[in-house]
This record gives C-alpha cells, sequence and structure tokens, in this order.
C-alpha cells in the first residue's frame, strides 16, 4: 500500500497544527514501509529549490573576523568604580595601625633592648669517679661516675633550670621567697 503526502501537510504535522483527519493521514503514511523513501524525495525536492549563498568575498570575511576579535578579544580597560573606597579604606587602616602602636605599647611590657648572657657552668665526671657539686643557690649534687651537668653561674629569681647527663643526687634548698 503506497500512501502519498505533501509537503504543507508535513509541516503542519511537525508544527502541531493537523486536523484529525490529517493526523490521521500522516499516521498512515508513517505506518507504510516506502515512508523514508517518499519523505527524502520530499526534502530533495526542497533542497533543490534553496539556492546556494552567495560567497562572502575576501574583504568582507576579514572585517568579519576583525569585529568579531574587537568584540571577543580585545582587552577592556579596568573601570575603577571603587577608586574612590579605595581612599576611605587607606584611611580606616592608618586609624587603626596608629591606634594599635599607640594602645599595643601600654598593653604590653617591654623588654629591655639588651639582655645580659647567662654563663653555664658544666661539671663531667670521667668514669669510675664520683665528686660533690655544689650549685649558686647552695644545692649540692652527687654526681656519679661518668655523668655530666650543666647550670648557670647565677639561677634566675624563681626557678633552678639545669641538665643532667648520667646519675646524680640532688640534694635541694628551699627558693628564697620574694620580699612580701
Amino acid at each position: 500500500m503506497k500512501t502519498e503526502i505533501d509537503r504543507e501537510l508535513l509541516v503542519r504535522y511537525i508544527n502541531g497544527k493537523c486536523t484529525a483527519d490529517e493526523l490521521l493521514h500522516v499516521k498512515h503514511f508513517l505506518q507504510d514501509p516506502g515512508w523514508q523513501h517518499a519523505l527524502k524525495a520530499i526534502l530533495e525536492a526542497d533542497f533543490s529549490t534553496i539556492e546556494p549563498a552567495p560567497q562572502a568575498d575576501e574583504t568582507t570575511l576579514e572585517e568579519w573576523n576583525q569585529e568579531f576579535r574587537d568584540k571577543y578579544f580585545k582587552k577592556m580597560p579596568m573601570k575603577l568604580w571603587y577608586t574612590k573606597w579605595i581612599g576611605y579604606a587607606a584611611a580606616c587602616l592608618l586609624v587603626l595601625g596608629i591606634g594599635g602602636y599607640l594602645l599595643g605599647g601600654h598593653l604590653v611590657k617591654t623588654k629591655p633592648a639588651f639582655t645580659t648572657a647567662k654563663v653555664m657552668i658544666e661539671k663531667t665526671n670521667p668514669r669510675g669517679i664520683r665528686s660533690k657539686v655544689t650549685l649558686p643557690d647552695s644545692s649540692v649534687v652527687y654526681l656519679g661516675a661518668g655523668s655530666s651537668i650543666r647550670y648557670p653561674q647565677q639561677f634566675a629569681a624563681n626557678e633552678r633550670n639545669l641538665t643532667l647527663t648520667g646519675e646524680a643526687f640532688l640534694k635541694s634548698q628551699k627558693i628564697p621567697s620574694g620580699p612580701s
């Protein structure tokens, strides 16, 4: 069974503007085994009526390319809409910096510009010999054989730091309390 169909009916079908009878006619057309050949013939007839587009000459093509490059690849100048805010931000930073400097000087205790170097004393026992060492605060250290001790010449007010390698017996004195 061969069903014929015209181009205008197909356009109305694609646009959804067919009547019920026309819709039934298109469905019969699409059920026909030869519908692809008939549709190909309609499309070839339509394509043969289309005139080829005129060839653009070289200058028109170059003008279009230049316009495209100008529009999409040209670096736009940076708009500094925020330039008026830069002054305000700089003023705020200046005020905060000066305020922090002035407040920071009163809140943080400053250390002296120079510090005195601590003189360290080191006592080492050879193997097989024990010794007795008296520390600057009158504490006594009985140093074992092959051991060493390192301590400052003068301890800080409320702390005693020393370094011991090996074994020792310590007899420490009470740290004197400061003035009450």
